[in-house]
């Protein structure tokens, strides 16, 4: 069951996770993405043991609260999305809203062109 939801959230995320890096410091974040990850596994396993032992020995609970916080990825990732994007100027991998997003924001810029044209004839 685990695996299940483990690939479906990766798989939901991770476009999610790229269209947010700059494709500037892609390989850099990627990579101090897998060394945190790698490290915080290590961490959880022994601080899972220690759960285990002071619960003696009682699995039930650590099940329901990994679910719950797995579950709460998402959330965790949208909030973070919420915050202004901390790179400045650096140009995103993907464009977070996809093709149809990137058609939406040329055709804006398009009718602004338009607008400071038309608003330029008028005053001169």
């Amino acid at each position: 069951m685990f695996a299940a939801v483990n690939t479906v959230t990766t798989a939901a995320l991770l476009p999610l996770m790229y269209s947010y890096i700059p494709k500037d410091k892609f390989g850099q974040l990627s990579g101090s993405n897998r060394i945190v990850t790698s490290v915080l596994q290590i961490v959880a396993v022994v601080a899972l043991g220690w759960m285990i032992t002071f619960s003696n020995n009682e699995y039930r609970g650590l099940f329901i609260f990994g679910g719950i916080a797995y579950m709460l990825t998402p959330l965790f990732m949208w909030l973070m999305l919420k915050q202004p994007y901390p790179y400045g100027d650096l140009k995103t991998s993907m464009d977070p809203d996809g093709q149809l997003g990137a058609k939406r924001k040329r055709r804006a810029a398009r009718e602004a062109e338009c607008l400071v044209a038309n608003v330029a004839d008028l005053e001169g």
